[in-house]
């Protein structure tokens, strides 16, 4: 676990108590623990407030694991049927949008296998501006594209069972982002081209090459605004 990711959980626990992740909207817009969720079944879809995505495609299995590959309990990301994208989608609280300031995406994936696996940040209510696409490939590396730059770039490689910790920094006034990976800055100061819209959602799944039956284990996955945090006395 990466000193960020402590410091985050920690402020989770002060901000927003046991009952209910994410309650404070100005720092807190989504903390999915999945501790709290109904184990070894499919998850709810009832958005920031309990913790849950807001939608889940058809043909993708979405299970709350109990602990073991993870030290408390996890989601297990699974393609029932192949061709065709499908994802768990995670919108903030409050329905919110944020087009200023500075948001911060992350979560922790464990891939069961090399395959293809799809992360996307965009807009609430849609998926039409492209903050950020990225993907898992099939041949052990990571693509990331975004509005500005379609053809994208390759930020790193994975293997089957590595865990990965990915944090997500937008710069919503300059319309730029970093990406982190284990605590390391992967993609630095990219333009995301979008203007028109702010961030509102994080959709994880497959794509339409990903293989039916891949699993995908996923844990802590939350989106703070720390302009908001320090604002509030916790520098």
């Amino acid at each position: 676990m990466t000193c960020l990711r402590c410091l985050f959980l920690t402020l989770l626990v002060l901000i927003c108590g046991p009952a209910r992740g994410g309650s404070n909207p100005d720092i807190i817009l989504l903390a999915a623990t999945f501790n709290d969720r109904p184990l070894n079944a499919q998850i709810g879809s009832g958005g920031a407030s309990v913790g849950e995505p807001v939608s889940i495609a058809a043909g993708l299995q979405a299970f709350v694991v109990p602990a073991g590959l993870f030290a408390s309990p996890f989601l297990r990301l699974t393609p029932m049927t192949a061709g065709g994208a499908r994802y768990a989608r995670f919108e903030f609280l409050d329905n919110a949008e944020v087009s200023a300031g500075e948001v911060r995406f992350g979560f922790v994936l464990r891939p069961a296998q090399v395959d293809r696996f799809s992360v996307l940040v965009r807009e609430n209510d849609g998926a039409a501006k492209s903050f950020l696409s990225m993907t898992l490939t099939s041949g052990g590396s990571i693509a990331i594209s975004d509005a500005a730059d379609p053809a994208g770039a390759l930020i790193g490689s994975y293997v089957a069972g590595n865990l990965l910790a990915f944090e997500f920094r937008f710069r919503m006034d300059s319309g730029r982002y970093d990406i982190f990976l284990n605590g390391v800055r992967v993609a630095a100061d990219r333009s995301h081209g979008i203007t028109d819209r702010g961030v509102g959602a994080l959709l994880l799944g497959s794509d339409s090459a990903s293989t039916a039956g891949s699993n995908w284990f996923i844990d802590d996955v939350y989106v703070y605004r720390p302009d908001a945090l320090y604002a509030n006395g916790f520098e």
